[in-house]
């Protein structure tokens, strides 16, 4: 009688724990949200107004889950739980809104991060303080690999987050590296010092398709000769490199179109950009004489059935510059585009054109529309506008 009556007060008792257990956990009801083909599985679950993410899955001794490229006004993001196979994040409200957050699988190693996986989830904040998660993407990284080490410009390829790339060429200089060849129109590529004399270009897609990109410095007289693969979702991934010598007289790209570059930083060329043309060349903007020289870039192009130019102004005062365009005295209004001041001139007809200065030494621009052969539509201020924007996200 006695041993049944323990058996039954033991079986009672693991009932118990194990009703308490279902209570502690019975909130954190994990819901699947991971694709079937991403390496690492993961779900959501809802506590109250905030929001768990679980990450599960192993990966290589180092690397660790990290939370990033969220707006800090909409969102609070902390861990809850970080071991070996599983991270679970906490999403917390701060203001209504959405926004995306990034993790990030990876280390850190010197000035570039060794980023291995990144899933991006969209969350939001409802008028009701509540955060729900709707939708994602992953990307899987190559680890970051060192190339031409004790060469006098060691490079480095790693991941930079959202399916972009980033190399890091050493003992570069500043931005010293230009940047052509064929694949700028498939590609942005953004520069940034690594604060120890060499420079980061990140390329991010904005077409799709596959073709080469060069990286050169005539001084150094070498070249990084890369093939990129990209898509106009932001992803740009390196199949091959290879670092070389490089000869100016030898090389076969387009001495107009690498003026134009460099003397605007212009680092490739709005998506779906096609009859691309560029010019260069010296103009005589005085008397006729000889005596007032300036060199002049042009870039024109047609996009959506529209017809584009940019000029490029160098060596030339900014009055003689508005003299020498005729737009001295038309009518303006001072504007901001992509965070640069700008003016907008009325050249009556409905067309307008826009000037602007790169830098506080740099050229002078004008952008205006033009009509193609066999148009006969100005193109509207505010879709010029729109494309100078897309334009001067490309100069760094």
């Amino acid at each position: 009688m006695k041993k049944t009556f323990w058996i039954i007060g033991a079986v009672l008792a693991v009932l118990v724990i194990a009703l308490i257990v279902i209570l502690i956990l019975g909130g954190n009801q994990y819901q699947p949200a991971s694709d079937p083909e991403c390496r690492f599985s993961y779900s959501y679950c809802t506590e109250g107004s905030t929001l768990l993410v679980k990450i599960e899955g192993d990966f290589d001794e180092g690397c660790v889950w990290t939370a990033e490229g969220y707006r800090e006004g909409v969102l609070k993001v902390g861990k809850a739980e970080d071991k070996r196979g599983c991270t679970v994040f906490r999403v917390e409200p701060v203001g209504i809104g959405t926004s995306p957050i990034s993790f990030r699988l990876g280390k850190e190693a010197g000035t570039l991060t060794d980023l291995r996986y990144e899933i991006l989830i969209s969350a939001s904040v409802d008028d009701e303080n509540k955060v729900e998660a709707a939708g994602s993407r992953y990307w899987e990284y190559e680890p970051l690999s060192v190339n031409g080490a004790g060469s006098a410009h060691p490079y480095t390829l790693a991941g930079a987050g959202n399916g972009a790339s980033a190399i890091l060429i050493g003992n570069s200089g500043e931005f010293a590296w230009k940047v052509v060849g064929e694949a700028k129109n498939l590609v942005r590529v953004e520069t940034a010092s690594d604060g120890e004399g060499g420079s980061v270009y990140r390329i991010a897609g904005i077409g799709t398709g596959e073709g080469t990109l060069i990286l050169y410095d005539e001084k150094a007289g070498e070249k990084l000769t890369l093939t990129v693969n990209a898509s106009d979702d932001g992803t740009a991934k390196i199949l091959s490199h290879a670092m070389s010598a490089y000869d100016k007289n030898a090389e076969s790209l387009d001495e107009n179109e690498r003026s134009f570059r460099e003397t605007t930083g212009l680092t490739g060329l709005p998506a779906g950009a096609d009859e691309v043309e560029w010019d260069w060349g010296e103009v005589d903007y005085g008397e006729g004489d000889g005596t007032k020289l300036a060199k002049l870039g042009t870039l024109s192009y047609t996009s959506d059935g529209k017809a584009f130019v940019l000029n490029a102004f160098s060596g030339m005062a900014e009055e003689d510059f508005l003299a020498y365009c005729f737009l001295t005295d038309r009518d303006r209004t001072e504007t901001e585009i992509a965070g640069r001041k700008a003016t907008v001139y009325d050249l009556g007809d409905g067309e307008s054109a826009v000037s602007l200065k790169i830098g506080e030494d740099g050229a002078l621009l004008r952008f205006r529309a033009y009509e193609p052969e066999g148009g006969d539509e100005t193109v509207p201020q505010s879709e010029l506008l729109a494309e100078l924007a897309r334009l001067l996200a490309l100069i760094p």
